[in-house]
């Protein structure tokens, strides 16, 4: 009970910041418990989702930071500063996760944890091409690959392949961007992640339409579709359904094919 008390404080102390010239607990059990409690209340928080929680969740691991350091702990340190950049990424704010990311990686290699390092590099994979930066983004997705295939991490396996995927495409590489994209499919699909597999899908519809392959286009764009209802994602939606009314255009008799298409719910 008294353990838990002095716990108690220690996290209330963290989460409201230690007054000018208060020592931190020296107690490196303290400190490791006391960072674990917060690395649970960060999960929570990011797991609700909305731009609140996420940047919730960020002070929550920010604090909890402090306690693995004091702790020692440099493979908690490493972990959590893979979800700030987690949470930066999702946030949109792929400057600011770019410096977690980094960092991370270079804890995650000191420690040896190779299945954290893999999840790292595929989210510097997503910051560097949301900033524009193909080459490094391509070397990151190939570094996350060959360690989520070593290791038998198999989501980061599928991100990886996606996010290559993407960059290929952007790139004017269509064979490669179709290649990645499928075996990123089919990993999706035994993971059971109907959003990933139905992004993908939306992805596989563009690269078809691009090459001139208006039917193969429909028929990623239609599963899309189904997919994106069924999981209620609307940009999963709104994005197959558009691609649906291009590559029937194409094809000809869009218009009945379009209402048809809309109208089945």
């Amino acid at each position: 009970m008294v353990r838990q008390f002095v716990l108690l404080l220690a996290v209330l102390s963290a989460l409201s910041g230690p007054p000018v010239g208060a020592q931190r607990p020296a107690d490196s059990v303290l400190a490791a418990d006391s960072a674990t409690l917060l690395e649970h209340q960060a999960q929570r928080a990011y797991e609700h989702g909305s731009a609140d929680s996420l940047r919730l969740a960020i002070q929550l691991w920010s604090r909890s930071l402090t306690f693995s350091r004091r702790a020692g702990h440099r493979a908690g340190e490493g972990t959590v500063l893979t979800w700030i950049g987690t949470a930066y990424t999702d946030l949109g704010r792929p400057d600011s996760a770019l410096p977690y990311y980094s960092l991370a990686l270079v804890i995650l290699r000191e420690v040896g944890d190779r299945r954290t390092e893999g999840t790292a590099l595929a989210g510097l994979g997503t910051v560097y091409t949301a900033l524009g930066r193909p080459d490094s983004g391509l070397a990151s997705y190939r570094q996350a690959l060959a360690i989520g295939r070593e290791v038998g991490d198999r989501r980061t396996e599928g991100i990886a392949l996606a996010g290559l995927g993407v960059l290929y495409a952007a790139l004017g590489r269509p064979d490669s961007a179709l290649a990645s994209y499928r075996r990123a499919l089919v990993i999706e699909r035994e993971l059971g992640d109907p959003e990933d597999e139905g992004a993908t899908l939306n992805y596989l519809g563009m690269v078809y339409a691009a090459l001139g392959q208006p039917d193969s286009a429909v028929a990623s764009y239609g599963r899309a579709l189904v997919i994106g209802r069924e999981a209620g994602d609307r940009e999963i939606e709104t994005t197959a359904l558009a691609g649906l009314g291009e590559g029937y255009r194409t094809l000809g008799g869009w218009t009945r094919r379009w209402r048809a298409t809309v109208g089945r719910r």
